[in-house]
């Protein structure tokens, strides 16, 4: 008999002691409001034909260990913005990829935002939400089940947070907000409220009204790179919306769909005057280093002899948007980069403006900048 109640009390002290660490220590911890504002630069001048404000923050886990400190932070964005008067109702403000996708940590051990390296944080996350962790199904399709597991279990917080977040500073500031990237199963629009799904896992971007509202159109990525599509999947190019806003009709391509011209086609095909592409490049220094082509698909026969042979930065100089639009008859658009220290990630990019197909690049800076591109 001694020996069944130390059979049965045992596993239960274990679950007590589990349950009590896997809910301790949630609380969002203190936000050190820390910008990093390298740069603020005004491209143009006001001709009342409205404006782009590129925000490229510079973030911190603990920046998403809560919607309070992620709005706190994004805010402290907006209001240097508005002090410099770039904002106002024909303002649309572009945000990076990625820049939400980070909300898979709100809520979590505290101890998570401070590991160094991704892969311990979010195995300790995996360790601390393991019931809810094993509950996922994963599509057949899906090679690497932790990081789509992760980003399912989250979803419905990250879309929730996501939208309130954006829509306050879109009704605040009364402009429209190209809010980013974030990682989302079967994302959809219901009553103006984001929804998920199970299913497939994508990298999307909402635009918000001045209203707060979004608008009716869910933009994807359709060419995930290589590091992205054993756990995400894509949209066709062909089905890439156009968005009416302020600042003209406008496309929206999700970082590498910017190096390929079916994207491109398909936005000249609506007839679209200003490109919007919302990028993330992982790795300090990056853009420092030799090019090694396409990332995921194909690089096309006229890149060949520039792989292995041009850096990055010269890459996406030449092949991306600032060199894409000419081709096809596009003179307006904004690519803006997440920077930030975001565990053992690393970043790096600046700010790419096309004006009237004239080129403008940003500041080679380790911080956050505010770009202004009155059109």
């Amino acid at each position: 008999m001694k020996f069944i109640r130390i059979f049965i009390i045992f596993p239960l002290l274990l679950y007590g002691i589990y349950t009590f660490w896997s809910r301790a220590d949630r609380a969002a911890p203190e936000l050190n409001l820390d910008l990093q504002i390298k740069e603020i630069k005004s491209i143009g001048k006001d001709n009342k034909k409205g404006n782009v404000v590129g925000i490229q923050p510079f973030m911190y886990p603990i920046d998403y260990a809560s919607e309070a400190n992620f709005y706190t932070k994004m805010d402290a964005y907006f209001y240097e913005a508005q002090k410099q008067r770039f904002l106002d109702s024909n303002t649309v403000v572009l945000l990076p990829e990625y820049l939400a996708t980070w909300l898979v940590v709100a809520h979590e051990k505290q101890a998570i935002y401070f590991q160094t390296r991704l892969e311990e944080a979010m195995m300790l996350m995996l360790l601390s939400n393991i019931s809810s962790f094993w509950q996922i199904e994963v599509p057949e399709t899906v090679r690497e089940t932790i990081p789509y597991s992760l980003f399912v279990m989250k979803a419905p917080q990250m879309a929730q947070i996501y939208q309130n977040v954006f829509s306050l500073l879109a009704q605040k500031y009364g402009v429209t907000i190209i809010a980013g990237s974030i990682l989302l199963p079967e994302p959809s629009l219901v009553n103006d409220r984001l929804q998920v799904a199970k299913g497939n896992l994508y990298n999307i971007s909402l635009i918000f009204k001045p209203n707060g509202k979004p608008y009716p159109q869910i933009v994807k990525k359709a060419f995930p790179i290589a590091q992205e599509q054993p756990f995400l999947s894509r949209c066709m190019p062909q089905e890439i919306p156009a968005f009416d806003l302020p600042i003209g009709k406008t496309g929206v391509l999700i970082c590498a769909d910017s190096w390929f011209g079916d994207a491109y086609q398909t936005l000249q095909n609506q007839q679209v005057s200003f490109v919007a592409v919302p990028s993330f490049v992982s790795g300090n220094e990056a853009w420092s280093k030799t090019w090694q082509g396409y990332s995921g698909f194909a690089s096309p026969t006229e890149t060949t002899p520039d792989i292995n042979r041009i850096t990055e930065e010269q890459a996406w100089l030449k092949y991306a948007m600032a060199g894409k639009l000419e081709q096809y008859n596009l003179k307006n658009g904004f690519n803006v980069f997440l920077r930030g220290n975001l565990w053992d990630l690393g970043s790096d990019g600046y700010s790419i403006v096309v004006k009237d197909g004239k080129l403008e690049a940003g500041s080679k800076v380790n911080g956050a900048s505010l770009i202004c591109f009155w059109l």
